[in-house]
């Protein structure tokens, strides 16, 4: 499900927004090398990338804009999945969960992409 984030990194590179297409491309990178290699270091550093990416662009995007309030949506439904995901974690479908993360991050992620590089 890592790969999901490849069509933001694809998308934001198709627009010219250099910004998201190197954080995302940060984020499929680290993404792949820690569900290819699973360490607790891995998992530290995709975390830490993961979150700097959040942070920031939900700063450096803040807007009153539709797509902002949907990537803002993304982000409350990727926190109440992994908290379901957290629960569940000894269960065959937890993968699901960890899936649905990545699906709805990567939307999250195409909605903060700038509207103006977008509208072009």
């Amino acid at each position: 499900s890592s790969l999901f984030f490849f069509v933001p990194t694809v998308l934001a590179c198709v627009y010219g927004d250099n910004a998201v297409a190197l954080g995302c491309t940060a984020v499929l990178m680290t993404s792949l090398v820690y569900h290819s290699f699973p360490s607790v270091l891995t998992r530290r550093i995709d975390m830490a990338v993961c979150g700097a990416c959040i942070v920031y662009f939900m700063i450096t995007r803040a807007a009153m804009t539709l797509f902002y309030l949907g990537a803002a949506a993304c982000l409350g439904a990727v926190l109440v999945v992994w908290r379901v995901k957290s629960r569940h974690a000894d269960r065959p479908e937890a993968y699901v969960w960890h899936g649905c993360v990545h699906a709805l991050s990567s939307a999250g992620i195409c909605l903060v992409l700038e509207p103006s590089l977008c509208s072009a």
